[in-house]
Order: C-alpha cells, then structure tokens, then sequence
C-alpha cells in the first residue's frame, strides 16, 4: 500500500543525521498531462503531504510550475515518451527551490 510506504520513507528520513529540518521536492514527468497518471499524481501528493504534515517534512511541490500544457515540449526532452527536464525545465523548478529557499531567509 502506497500509504505505508510513503509513511515508512518518512519515518526513516526524519531520523537522518544531518539537519534537523527536512524538505522534500516533489518534480514531475510530462505524463502528469494525461488523466490516470494526473488522477494519480493528486493522489500521491495528498497523501505525501499528509505524512510531510505528520513529521514536520517541509515540502516544495513543482507541480503548478511544469503543469502547463503549452511548455511541456519546452520543460521535458521528447516530452511525449521520455520525462527528462530540458535545461529551461531545470530552471523552472530551480527557481521554485530558490523562491522557497528566499521566503524562508532574513533579510
């Protein structure tokens, strides 16, 4: 169950050393665009961000950056059947890492 193993992933990243504060980046694949896999992505992020809630994971979710259907040839190579970001992609979430990253610093 999908459940278990996301609560399981948590669970055991919270307990690394390192800093005590977690963020996860949830990223995508260009087959967000068709139906079951976009109904299944909105499932997977609920239930990520119910258990990032649970352990205090921060999360920064791309999705609202790279769900548009207009750019995907722009934000993945061969957008249609393989799911790696072209460098503009790269950009685009790097700068949702770098937008969150700024919210969060004294100025």
């Amino acid at each position: 169950e999908i459940d278990e193993v996301i609560d399981y992933a948590f669970n055991d990243f919270v307990g690394l050393p390192g800093a005590k504060r977690k963020v996860v980046l949830l990223e995508y694949t260009p087959w967000i665009f068709w139906e079951k896999p976009f109904e299944r992505n909105n499932e997977r992020r609920k239930l990520i961000k119910k258990y990032a809630e649970k352990y205090h994971i921060e999360i920064i979710d791309s999705f609202d950056q790279v769900y548009i259907p207009e750019k995907k040839a722009e934000l993945w190579f061969g957008h249609l059947d393989f799911g790696h970001h072209t460098p503009y992609g790269n950009r685009v979430v790097c700068d949702e890492v770098v937008h969150w990253l700024a919210k969060d610093t004294p100025r």
